[in-house]
Formats: C-alpha cells, structure tokens, sequence
C-alpha cells in the first residue's frame, strides 16, 4: 500500500522545495534570491512572448542573455539586468503596464544600478515600439502598390527601426570610448551578451532556412547584416572573449549569407 506522501508525488503535487545548502565561501552568491525574483518579473514581463519567426519562448533569449552575461564575469547586478534588458521595451506591449511603471518597478525591487543598465540597453523611448513586421517592401524600399496603406505603414516601420539603430549605435559607441561613464562595462557586457545570441539565432535560422529568414526582419537582409558589422566593429574597439565572440559569429554570418 502506498503512504500518504507517495499518493502525493504519483499524482503530481508540488513537493517542498529542499533548502539552499550553505556556502562556506564569503563572496556573495551572483545568483542569490534577488535573482531568483528577477526571473520571476521576467517571467511576469515576457510569458506570453515568443521568439520572432520561430514561435521559440521569449524567455529562452533572456535566459541566454544571462547566462552568457554569467560566463563572462558578471555581477549578480548585470546577471539582473541581463535577465531584464528587454523589459522595456517589451514589457508595456505585453502586460499593458506603462513604461514608466515598469521602469519604478526595476529601481525599487533591483535597485539602481539594474535600471540604468537596462536603459542603456534600450534603443527605444517609448511605451509601446512596435515589433518589426513579418510582412516587407521591396529591397530597395519602393512600395510594391502605391498607395496602399499597409505598405506605407511598412516604410514608416522601416524607416523608424533605422532611425532607431543609427542612434543605438551611437549610444554603444559614446560608451566604448567614454571611460567616464560609471556603468560603461556593464551596459557593453550586457548589450554584446544579446547581440551575440541573436546573431547566433540568426545564423542557426539561416543555415536551417535559408534567405527566408531575412524576411522577418524590418530591414530586410541587407540592413540586417550592416547592423550586426557595426554592432562587431563597435565592440571590438573595447577587445574581449566576448567582443571576439561576436566578431566571429557576424563574420561568419556575413560569409554564409
């Protein structure tokens, strides 16, 4: 016969989670209870999200984020922020809760520090950017009918992601070059940690599907691959494993594609 306790765990309830054993190391743990809430809120921020053109979890991005972040050397403060560094500019879309709420919540349960890097990850100032569509204009940005609204309304996407990375990129390359800048290290950390998964995501998809993959993009093959050259050649003026990373991947992008 089986014990009460037995029943239990045949029929799937949730059983007590066993205590976190004890560290003898005094160095705090970069992965301690402040980051176990963060992968909660991210949860909360990105459930219902899903990776574009794959239906992959969002989620599974972040965790990449992090854990690339985690390999080279982050604080648990970067490992944060790297869980969160879309939260807002995906966040509004996805629970309806207003930016600047969003941005509160990071200060008062992460602390400053998460949300000033997570700012200087973000290439957008509003509440509500737009995913890039799976529907394009033509390579070379004439409509394909003129006058139909939905490609005009394609253009004006197109035109506004431009716009967009151009002073993204200017952003990562004031950051390079200004030592000044009291969290510098740990914006570049995080933001090459997430261009470096989606560059690797993207010559995965590639090598599966073939110039297809490009159409999920708002500028299409050809901005794609000069935006991801620039992001490698804007890291690399800071060189490191992870800069190298990412040089070599988008290389390899480029060769292939």
């Amino acid at each position: 016969m089986l014990s009460n306790a037995q029943e239990g765990r045949q029929e799937g309830s949730l059983q007590p989670v066993a205590p976190a054993l004890q560290s003898n190391s005094a160095t705090p743990p970069r992965c301690g209870p402040r980051f176990a809430r963060a992968l909660t809120y991210a949860h909360q921020l990105h459930h219902t999200q899903v990776r574009k053109g794959s239906g992959i979890p969002y989620l599974s991005h972040l965790l990449a984020v992090a854990a690339t972040a985690l390999e080279h050397g982050a604080d648990e403060d970067e490992a944060i922020a790297a869980l969160l560094h879309d939260s807002l500019e995906d966040g509004p879309r996805n629970t309806g809760i207003p930016r600047s709420q969003i941005e509160q919540q990071l200060s008062d349960q992460f602390g400053d520090k998460v949300l000033q890097i997570v700012l200087g990850c973000t290439d957008t100032n509003s509440d509500s950017s737009a995913k890039e569509p799976q529907e394009q204009c033509s390579p070379d940005g004439e409509a394909e009918t003129q006058g139909d609204p939905r490609t005009t309304s394609r253009l004006r996407e197109q035109e506004s992601w431009w716009v967009r990375k151009e002073a993204y990129l200017q952003h990562l390359e004031q950051l390079v070059r200004e030592d000044a800048h009291p969290l510098a290290s740990s914006i570049l950390l995080v933001a090459n940690a997430d261009k470096l998964h989606n560059a690797r995501s993207i010559l995965r998809d590639w090598q599966q599907l073939g110039d297809a993959v490009w159409e999920r993009f708002s500028a299409g093959k050809q901005g794609s691959l000069w935006y991801y050259r620039r992001l490698a050649e804007i890291f690399m003026q800071r060189p490191s494993p992870l800069a190298r990373e990412l040089q070599q991947t988008v290389q390899t992008l480029l060769q292939a594609a």
